[in-house]
């Protein structure tokens, strides 16, 4: 009986150490580092009662002879149930281990990257369908937008009186900003459209280029704007040093090379260049350029509101309100309507830059914005370049004349 006992013990601990090998044969080799203590612990806890149990029953064979087919069926149901909790413990041990590992791994990822990388996630693996019809869109905008502003250029060109009126002459600066993104919006459409261009990369970082350098100057200009108005309306002797004969050119093309210049030697390209965002191309310095970009939107912005506001109060408190009758104050008077026209002037372009550029401008301060608020944002930022053109002819006469005499409709 005793020898009964021994065999039918010895294959117990077969059928235990082949279904060992069952479950580590069902889970790969590198989930065992995921066992928990408990699991080990389990284990061996099971081989201890096994070894122990026959042990006791070998030792005790001459007295319990009777009783050993009872204690066998005992011990083999006792085994069997502790190697299959063991092993429904190790499975949804190292399955729970697995799913903590791999969020754990792509949290730390995401949270390593920056705000913009995480956008552009999107560069590499996520691809932002534009419709056939928004492309269509966007390439005919660009192509308005290029036209109406390069005729206001001409017009500024032609016409001796806009060039030597100094506010008129930096309120049409602005045309050449809003050309750039014309060609922006008509290069984006284009992409959309024909497959073959999605591979460039030259003009990926063309069209972001003149996104970035056109919205940043747009603020520049409106700015040197909002500070002649206020200079020449408080009678400072800064308007002359700083805006009169070429200075203002000088300041202009100094404020286009420095952001030009910023710009493009920050240009450090991605691999995959599929998708055409800002971070395609600039890569590594995305995160500087962001930081960068947010200083002067929000630097831009707050002086742009300081100094228009100093305008309008010199206006309120030299002009609002007086009215004379002598030759001396007919002369006031018409200097008055002339100011209050050119102060109406820039508020209506600073309403415009707000109430259409904005959005483009908070977007890109934002760490993360959806596509297609992006999308929506620049498609109003081209809606303020195309209707800028129109308030310049509309509130400037001399550029409504030049207009109509370079289409042979002269008065």
């Amino acid at each position: 009986m005793v020898a009964f006992i021994t065999a039918d013990t010895t294959t117990l601990i077969d059928s235990l150490s082949l279904m060992n090998e069952l479950n580590s044969t069902n889970q790969p080799d590198n989930h065992t580092m995921f066992q928990t203590e408990d699991d080990i612990n389990s284990s061996s806890l099971s081989k201890d009662i096994l070894a122990l149990a026959t042990t006791e029953h070998y030792e005790e064979s001459d007295s319990t002879t009777n009783d050993a087919p009872e204690v066998t069926e005992s011990l083999t149901s006792a085994t069997t149930e502790s190697c299959s909790t063991s092993g429904d413990n190790l499975k949804l041990t190292t399955s729970n281990e697995m799913a903590k590992i791999n969020s754990s791994d792509f949290m730390s990822s995401n949270e390593s990257q920056t705000p913009f990388q995480k956008l552009s996630n999107n560069s590499s693996s996520f691809r932002f369908e534009i419709p056939m019809t928004i492309s269509l869109l966007s390439v005919f905008v660009g192509i308005v937008v290029i036209t109406f502003n390069f005729v206001v250029i001409v017009a500024s060109i032609k016409n001796r009186e806009l060039r030597q009126n100094t506010n008129y002459n930096l309120v049409m600066g602005l045309s050449l900003s809003d050309f750039l993104m014309g060609v922006c919006a008509l290069l984006a459409g284009l992409r959309f459209i024909f497959s073959k261009f999605t591979q460039v990369l030259e003009l990926c970082i063309l069209a972001n280029m003149l996104a970035l350098i056109g919205m940043n100057m747009s603020l520049f200009q409106t700015l040197c704007i909002s500070i002649h108005r206020f200079l020449v309306l408080s009678e400072n002797a800064w308007a002359k040093h700083l805006f009169d004969n070429n200075r203002k050119y000088y300041i202009c093309i100094s404020g286009w090379v420095a952001t030009f210049t910023i710009y493009t030697s920050l240009i450090s390209p991605e691999d995959d260049h599929t998708n055409c965002y800002y971070v395609t191309v600039y890569g590594p310095n995305m995160k500087a350029v962001q930081q960068m970009t947010s200083a002067f939107i929000s630097t831009f912005m707050f002086l742009i509101a300081v100094f228009y506001s100093l305008a309008i109060y010199q206006v309120r408190k030299r002009y609002i309100g007086t009215s004379r009758v002598t030759s001396t104050g007919q002369m006031e008077d018409r200097k008055k309507k002339r100011i209050m026209k050119a102060t109406k002037l820039v508020g209506m372009i600073i309403l415009a830059l707000v109430v259409f550029s904005g959005p483009m401008l908070i977007c890109f301060m934002l760490p993360f914005t959806p596509h297609p608020i992006v999308v929506g944002s620049f498609a109003a930022a081209n809606i303020n370049s195309l209707l800028n053109p129109i308030i310049y002819s509309s509130r400037i006469t001399q550029l409504r004349k030049e207009l109509k005499s370079i289409f042979c409709c002269k008065e």
